[in-house]
């Protein structure tokens, strides 16, 4: 009788952290269509080092669990936009966090690509 009542206590523990987890979900959309961004590559930090990372779904999501409690930092990394970079998002147990995000699309200076693409062009023809 004893070796049920401890078995039973054990599964509700166990039932009660499965209620406890934490829940990072990010959204990244471009800042100027609002249309979703897939296959932007995320990377969650805690003071300086990578604690996991991740590519958004064909709907520009992500989710993230079991992330322990604390603050880290969200890196957001796509082809065509600027890095961004999310600091002090803050997890807390048995909790979804919620990051909705908008990238802005990288500019170029064409004055200084032309500048680099005659210089390679240059050392290529005098090499």
């Amino acid at each position: 009788m004893i070796k049920h009542k401890i078995l039973v206590m054990a599964l509700s523990l166990l039932s009660l952290t499965g209620f406890a987890q934490t829940e990072l979900e990010i959204f990244v959309k471009d800042g100027s269509t609002k249309r979703a961004c897939p296959l932007a590559l995320i990377v969650v930090e805690k003071q300086g080092k990578q604690i996991t990372a991740a590519f958004t779904d064909s709907t520009g999501v992500v989710d993230l669990r079991s992330l322990a409690p604390g603050k880290y930092d969200v890196v957001v990394n796509n082809r065509g936009f600027d890095k961004l970079i999310v600091k002090g998002v803050k997890i807390e147990t048995g909790s979804m966090t919620i990051c909705k995000l908008n990238l802005s699309e990288r500019k170029m200076n064409l004055s200084s690509a032309a500048g680099l693409t005659k210089a390679k062009w240059t050392s290529a023809i005098t090499a």
